[in-house]
């Protein structure tokens, strides 16, 4: 085992007494190929979770975040056929990686952190570069040059791109999350609201026309997270239409039906992201441990149910301008609380109270209710508690 992959493992055995009961479960990182539906399982952390993955140029590896129950994350690489994971050296609290089209860097910002600027660092590793502050979400231009991001400057939330570099940015539209550049160079892909819209660009990033909305579900199914195939025909997202968790799908790039690609039901399946060759896409998702694929879920001796854990998923759309939803899950019936607080600790809103049955939970926030106007854009910390336990997870408001 090289020394990288030493320092992964040391890390999940110093920080393994939280992992017990942490919020995120048991994500993992899967691929689905696109043409016949086979799913395998890419990545196995226990107890951890793993999110945002993107493929290396040759798809034989994969970036993607690893969050600790104790709010610690990292970037680590995973090899697609072995399973084997190391630590991104200069990812220390990286979020929404993205692997440049050349294959020589790794951007992303540290949003998790309270850090809320883009960087790159080289493959190997090495010290984070800065690009951009007041900034997430960035995503490869297909000539490498330039990165597509939010900026999150006064809650503005912005779909900008710049060349990295210079100081060079473009708008490519005034609100826009999730910005992703087709490999032909000729639009990019973003959420607005609820849904994915294009919009015709240059090589520069500028726009070229108005924007075409790709989607339309209404207003409480959340469409996100684009990613084109090779041949910039067909966009990937993840979506909660057609049911209450999250499952992946595709849309003509032109636009029309969406199609569903996988997803394990009642588990979400999130962060979808094509391979370089369109072969497969990788995604984040809960499903059974390896070792229970083969044989029945490990039972409790005294109730006989499968071993659950209290569970408190991340809030989608993250970041959101007006209403977002909350996903959680009891392992047993129980009174519990869901509260929001800002990012000086003060309580903004009890969404939840009182008893409820075992089982997943949605509870709907919203950003636009209640004390309203008296809530900046920024960072804020929703909490489940329990007799027993205290989970959190952070989400970013933005303005209209």
């Amino acid at each position: 085992m090289n020394r990288m992959a030493a320092t992964l493992v040391a890390a999940l055995l110093f920080l393994s007494p939280f992992l017990w009961g942490q919020a995120l479960g048991d994500f993992d990182i899967y691929r689905v190929n696109v043409q016949n539906g086979e799913v395998q399982r890419v990545s196995y952390l226990p107890g951890v979770g793993n999110f945002n993955p993107s493929f290396s140029n040759n798809g034989h590896t994969i970036v993607h975040e690893v969050v600790f129950a104790s709010g610690f994350q990292l970037l680590a690489l995973t090899d697609v056929e072995t399973g084997e994971s190391f630590v991104l050296e200069g990812g220390i609290g990286g979020n929404d990686a993205s692997w440049s089209p050349n294959g020589n860097y790794i951007a992303f910002d540290r949003a998790p952190f309270g850090d809320l600027t883009i960087y790159y660092v080289p493959v190997g590793g090495g010290i984070p570069t800065p690009v951009r502050a007041w900034a997430v979400d960035p995503e490869w231009s297909p000539n490498s040059q330039r990165l597509v991001f939010t900026d999150v400057l006064d809650g503005a939330a912005a779909l900008k791109t710049v060349k990295v570099g210079t100081e060079e940015e473009t708008l490519v539209a005034p609100f826009g999350l999730n910005g992703s550049w087709s490999p032909n160079g000729n639009y990019i892909a973003y959420t607005d609201g609820n849904s994915l819209w294009k919009v015709a660009v240059n090589n520069a990033g500028e726009p070229q026309g108005a924007p075409t909305q790709l989607t339309d579900d209404g207003p409480f199914v959340y469409n996100q997270q684009p990613s084109w195939s090779n041949d910039s025909k067909t966009i990937v997202f993840h979506s909660n239409r057609g049911g209450a968790d999250f499952d992946l799908w595709t849309v003509p790039a032109d636009g029309g039906m969406p199609s569903l690609l996988t997803g394990l039901f009642d588990s979400g399946d999130y962060d979808p992201c094509f391979s370089k060759n369109g072969k497969w896409v990788a995604y984040a998702g809960a499903g059974i441990p390896p070792m229970a694929m083969a044989a029945p879920m490990e039972e409790d001796e005294l109730s006989g149910d499968p071993v659950t854990i209290l569970q408190l998923g991340q809030n989608y759309p993250n970041p959101f301008r007006e209403t977002t939803v909350i996903s959680f899950v009891l392992p047993e019936p129980g009174a519990i609380k869901l509260q929001v607080f800002d990012a000086q600790g003060a309580l903004i809103s009890t969404l939840a109270a009182g008893q409820f049955d075992a089982g997943k939970h949605q509870v709907v926030w919203d950003g636009q209710g209640e004390n309203a106007e008296q809530l900046p854009p920024g960072i804020y910390t929703y909490t489940l508690s329990t007799d027993q336990q205290v989970l959190s997870g952070r989400m970013i408001r933005v303005n209209r």
